[in-house]
């Protein structure tokens, strides 16, 4: 005996997809309730039209099968207003129809029906028909997601690519005029001290030339396919020393004194890919180190907060961004042409982001005249663990500068100024897929 069930109530399936099923017939309405679900789809059912469009509006299906002929708003309409509003605009519709002419079919298709089938309904081949409009919903899904991701990483990469060439020039430039002096001999014999000097920065441009090439290598093959991660548990407070050290000598050749304020209890982890976060601090603090004034200070605070999430914020004083910048390097804006420092600092800041969204995280930003730059990126609590019971203690990072002072900062202590930031995905980007395979730039 078939069992009965109120207009609205969800019936769980095995296979996860969720269907809407809108049909004033009450048969009709049962019937495919009871079949769908023995297909292991979950159920959800309308009585009319105006519920339909509720249900649309209120909640994400993977498929709707929708009745033609209804009172009040029919079966047309609420597939015109499904494609206009709601959530699912791109919802597979499969129409049931009582009529058999040609000039309905051709209505239903053109408001935006996927398919349709006529009554009186075979059930057996109704389940088989719906089967196969999921799938073929899928397989249209994963490829708009595809195009969408190699559109997105196109663009990407040849803006790493000009930035990372425009960069290549200056170590160039000065490798080529240190090997100019000592080819021509201009202080005298290769024995004067002078040589020493120009050898020490001649090693130093081709070293950083050496540098660049690799990352425009690196960047070119991973930017070209799909970003791939290779997750590991770190310690967080590790990886934090980490990208802080990797910084150490630049900072002091520019004079730039920087202020650590770093809250991470000890036994907290982080499961990410080691190498792309480690990649995306120091992204982040090589922009305020490159664009700060000389010898102006830099401060950095990395946290663990009650919530659970870890926040690393920079702060630099150095120009402030243009809004249209920040609204390119968060993604909502579309890319434009920027000079050549402009755009160091905009694609950098964008790999930054695009490696942090990776994690699930985000970055946030805030800039202006006389007030400098903060940059903060966040990773969500569900990517932070702790090894044992939280001790109270908090870590301190080596500071780097002449003169820079180390603070400790309570987990819970007031936070930077509010800043503008990208959205949170719930999930990774399309393409942006967990496995085990190569990584972006590496460590």
């Amino acid at each position: 005996m078939m069992q009965k069930h109120q207009p609205g109530e969800a019936k769980t399936g095995k296979t996860g997809l969720r269907v809407l099923v809108v049909d004033d017939d009450p048969f009709y309405r049962e019937m495919a309730e009871m079949s769908l679900k023995s297909a292991g789809y979950e159920i959800l059912t309308a009585e009319d039209g105006a519920q339909g469009l509720e249900f649309l509006r209120s909640a994400h299906f993977d498929l709707a099968v929708i009745d033609l002929t209804m009172p009040g708003i029919d079966g047309y309409e609420v597939i015109r207003r499904t494609r206009s509003e709601g959530q699912n605009p791109n919802l597979p519709i499969v129409v049931m129809t009582g009529t058999d002419d040609v000039a309905s079919v051709e209505q239903s298709f053109e408001a935006g029906a996927t398919s349709f089938i006529a009554k009186p309904i075979n059930w057996p081949l109704f389940v088989h028909h719906v089967n196969f409009v999921g799938r073929a919903a899928r397989a249209e899904s994963e490829l708009r997601d595809a195009v969408r991701t190699v559109e997105f990483l196109s663009n990407l990469k040849s803006k790493v690519l000009s930035v990372l060439v425009t960069e290549s020039q200056l170590p160039l430039r000065t490798a080529i005029s240190m090997a100019e002096l000592l080819r021509k001999e201009v202080y005298g014999p290769l024995g004067h001290k002078a040589y020493l000097e120009y050898a020490e920065d001649l090693y130093r441009s081709l070293d950083a030339l050496s540098a660049t090439q690799l990352k425009m290598l690196n960047a070119g093959r991973a930017l070209a396919t799909e970003l791939l991660l290779q997750e590991e548990v770190v310690t967080l407070a590790e990886i934090v020393r980490e990208a802080i050290e990797a910084m150490r000598d630049k900072a002091a050749r520019r004079g730039i004194e920087i202020e650590c304020r770093i809250a991470i209890p000890p036994d907290k982890t982080v499961r990410c890919d080691r190498a792309l976060v480690n990649q995306a601090l120091k992204i982040v603090l090589d922009s305020a180190i490159s664009f700060g004034p000389r010898g102006s200070p830099i401060s950095i605070d990395a946290r663990v907060d009650v919530t659970g999430s870890f926040s690393f914020t920079v702060a630099d004083d150095g120009p402030p961004l243009p809004d249209a910048m920040i609204r390119e390097i968060l993604a909502t804006s579309p890319q434009r042409q920027t000079s050549a420092p402009s755009a160091s600092r905009n694609t950098s800041l964008t790999i930054s982001r695009v490696l942090t969204e990776a994690h699930q995280g985000r970055i946030a930003i805030n800039s202006a005249s006389g007030e400098g730059t903060i940059v903060r990126l966040m990773l969500p609590s569900e990517r932070i663990a702790a090894v044992h019971e939280p001790r109270a203690e908090a870590l301190s990072a080596p500071a780097i500068g002449p003169h820079s002072p180390v603070a400790e900062a309570p987990a819970d202590s007031a936070a930077t100024p509010a800043l503008r930031t990208s959205a949170p995905p719930s999930a990774p980007p399309p393409a942006l897929r967990v496995s085990g395979t190569p990584r972006l730039f590496g460590r």
